[in-house]
């Protein structure tokens, strides 16, 4: 039995109700408990395992007042244990992205959403021999599908599956996924996600990448490219074949 004038053995586990609107207010998966001691409330707020106290809140008070009219209704909800695998911000969801295109083929993609339009985030790229960029699909030696969303992800995993056949020398098709790629691996870019399988062994199959127990975080900052993500295909020059890339991503 709780009785008037407890005292809580941890200080700093107490907050005030204004704070205890905030955390409700501004963070996904807290919520409000609560047990009427008759001329005041006993209150606890849970979030991420923690438990703050409010030890009492007296009644016919503005505090209360706004607790009862708008918390109370929603205090003292049965919760079910959670449990979670994944080190993703709480509140982000699972994300599958699928991307076709076709190497030395100009403009070769199809990025549509649900409604058929285009979203707007890929960038088709065709790289000579050279190293220099190219329009010209006879003097393609890498296909580069650059994908650049404009907010925040983790990158959960992907996957790339492959044609029935290669055209041309085999030992020329190769696969690179690199993150940041405008900026140097000094500067913590150029992260190689992916490297170099040689992917006449993964003809008519799929080379896959999973990192969802332990997804790297992606902060979008406008102006620059942290976000980019760069499919590199390498392949005999001008040598065409479909592709369908799939990225799997907490957003």
């Amino acid at each position: 039995m709780i009785n008037e004038g407890i005292t809580l053995p941890i200080a700093d586990v107490r907050i005030d109700w204004s704070i205890a609107k905030q955390i409700l207010g501004n963070n996904n998966g807290s919520y409000i408990n609560y047990i009427d001691m008759g001329s005041y409330y006993f209150l606890w707020v849970e979030f991420r395992d923690k438990k703050l106290y409010i030890p009492m809140l007296v009644k016919n008070t503005t505090d209360c007042t706004d607790f009862e009219t708008s918390f109370k209704p929603l205090a003292n909800i049965p919760q079910a244990p959670e449990f979670r695998l994944s080190t993703c911000r709480y509140g982000r969801k699972m994300h599958s992205r699928f991307i076709d295109f076709t190497t030395s083929t100009a403009g070769g993609y199809n990025n549509d959403n649900y409604l058929d339009q285009d979203q707007g985030d890929i960038t088709y790229i065709m790289v000579d021999v050279n190293r220099a960029v190219t329009t010209n699909e006879s003097l393609c030696k890498e296909t580069w599908i650059d994908w650049e969303p404009q907010y925040s992800y983790e990158v959960a995993g992907g996957a790339i599956y492959l044609p029935a056949a290669l055209g041309g020398d085999q030992n020329a098709w190769a696969l690179h996924v690199v993150g940041a790629p405008d900026y140097p691996a000094s500067w913590g870019g150029s992260v190689e996600f992916i490297s170099n399988p040689r992917l006449k062994w993964r003809v008519g199959g799929v080379v896959t990448e999973d990192s969802s127990l332990n997804p790297a975080n992606v902060d979008y900052v406008p102006g620059y490219h942290f976000t980019k993500l760069r499919w590199i295909i390498k392949h005999p020059v001008g040598e065409k074949a479909e592709f369908q890339i799939q990225m799997r991503i907490f957003r």
